[in-house]
C-alpha cells in the first residue's frame, strides 16, 4: 500500500509568534507569556494537562538554580541556542521540570570528566537535580569506584543526602573490595 506523511521538520516554518499569548510560565515569579501550542511543545506535562483541562494556561515553576527562562522559549526556533555557562544548571533543572526528554543539552563545560578528585564536589552540584544523565553517570561513577573512594572520602560520603547514597548502593556497578568498606 501507498504511503503519505508530513515531514517534522513542516512545524519549523510555523510563526508561533503570531497566535495569542494565551499560556503563562511563571517560572521563580517571573511571568513569561507563551501560548497554548508552544508550551504543549516545550512540556509533554503541559501537553497532558491540556488534553484534560484545555482551558489551562499557567504553570509554575521553581527551580534551585536562577537564569533566564527565555532561552527555553527561544527553543521554539528548532534552532541551537549558545548559552552562557552560567545559565547551564538553570537550563538543566528546567528541563527536568518540564519533563521533556526531546531537548538536547550539550553542556561541555558543564559535564567534565569525571576523577576520584572531582565527584563530590560535581554530585553536590547536581543533587536537586535528580533526573539529570549527568546525575546518573556521577552514581555509577561512585558505585564503580566506591572502595577507593571509601578510603580518601569519608567526609564526603557523610554529607551526601540519603536518596543520593542508596542509589550509590543499588546501583548495577557497585563494586566494593569487602564489607568493611561499606
Amino acid at each position: 500500500m501507498d504511503k503519505i506523511q508530513l515531514n517534522l521538520t513542516s512545524i519549523s516554518r510555523v510563526p508561533f509568534h503570531v497566535y495569542d499569548t494565551d499560556f503563562s510560565f511563571i517560572v521563580n515569579g517571573k511571568e513569561y507569556k507563551s501560548n497554548h501550542l508552544v508550551s504543549d511543545i516545550l512540556s509533554p506535562k503541559i501537553c497532558k494537562i491540556h488534553q484534560n483541562d484545555p482551558t489551562f494556561n499557567t504553570f509554575t515553576i521553581n527551580t534551585h538554580n536562577k537564569g533566564h527562562f527565555s532561552y527555553i522559549l527561544d527553543l521554539i526556533s528548532f534552532n541551537h541556542i549558545d548559552l552562557p555557562e552560567s545559565e547551564q544548571l538553570f537550563i538543566e533543572e528546567i528541563v527536568e521540570l518540564l519533563d521533556n526528554d526531546s531537548i538536547e543539552l550539550n553542556f561541555s563545560t558543564l559535564h567534565p570528566e569525571l576523577t576520584l578528585e572531582n565527584v563530590f564536589s560535581l554530585i553536590q552540584k547536581y543533587k536537586k537535580i535528580t533526573k539529570s544523565k549527568f546525575l546518573v553517570k556521577i552514581i555509577e561513577f561512585i558505585a564503580s569506584h566506591f572502595t577507593e573512594l571509601s578510603e580518601k572520602h569519608k567526609d564526603d560520603f557523610a554529607e551526601l543526602y540519603i536518596d543520593v547514597l542508596i542509589k550509590i548502593i543499588s546501583n548495577d556497578h557497585f563494586q566494593i573490595s569487602e564489607e568493611d568498606d561499606l
